[in-house]
């Protein structure tokens, strides 16, 4: 159940669209059930709805509870909503990502640390300076690689092909096909082919394709990740139908 609220939002708005995108980064920084304990978190949908509402949610939220964990997670959370939702508050945003950086530091969760780092590159890639965001997502790819967090070095390369997405760019296909797969998470595993697979769809020099499609619902089957599995199989017949495939879509 991780995660799917996210998923099947992104899947019904279509993965069209060219770079990482607010709920992307809201997936991508959902708590693992496992571990988050009595963390209440607000959907994308209750987000989207009244973003205002939900900041002043989770600022009633840091103020109340007493475990830094989740004072940095509703930090993190703010600074997305700041950037992603509003267009005049990146000051905001920027100052709840580096309070929450800080947090994860001091109870030494490495991998939400580099995380801030590529969310500090989209706060200041929306601010037009794309020299710094791009350091951040340097930063956060070599420092995630060297210490095997395959996740993290993912979002980062995929970031910074975003960021240089005006230029003439390849996908480098190989690469972030080496990082997916020394990715063990299934869950994640699935959700980066489908990340891949946008991106690769949205290039207007190569025909549309299924096959990342078909990746993330093999992972998904074999992982008896059927929820998932079932809202890629809806994707495959959209493409399909676009394709004017009319037998696969049936």
């Amino acid at each position: 159940m991780r995660r799917w609220i996210f998923f099947t939002f992104l899947l019904l708005c279509g993965l069209n669209c060219f770079s990482i995108e607010k709920e992307e980064y809201l997936y991508l920084t959902s708590p693992d059930d496992s571990l988050s304990g009595n963390l209440i978190t607000l959907s994308t949908t209750y987000i989207d709805e009244n973003p205002q509402r939900a900041t002043l949610y989770n600022a009633q939220a840091i103020n109340q509870t007493n475990k830094l964990n989740f004072k940095a997670y509703y930090l993190l959370q703010n600074s997305i909503i700041y950037n992603f939702y509003y267009s005049n508050k990146s000051d905001s945003a920027l100052k709840n990502i580096l309070k929450a950086q800080e947090i994860y530091k001091e109870i030494n969760q490495i991998d939400n640390v580099i995380l801030c780092d590529i969310i500090k590159g989209a706060i200041f890639e929306k601010i037009g300076d794309s020299k710094r965001a791009l350091n951040e997502y340097k930063n956060a790819h070599e420092t995630s690689k060297k210490i095997n967090l395959y996740e993290i070095a993912l979002i980062s390369q995929l970031a910074k092909f975003d960021l240089s997405k005006n230029s003439v760019v390849k996908l480098p296909f190989i690469e972030f096909l080496t990082l997916i797969q020394q990715i063990e998470d299934p869950s994640f595993k699935g959700y980066a082919f489908l990340m891949i697979n946008k991106r690769r769809n949205a290039l207007t020099n190569i025909a549309p394709s299924t096959d990342f499609l078909d990746s993330a619902q093999n992972i998904y089957a074999n992982a008896g990740l059927y929820i998932q599995e079932i809202d890629v199989i809806i994707q495959k017949a959209r493409l399909y139908e676009q394709l004017n495939n009319v037998e696969k879509v049936i």
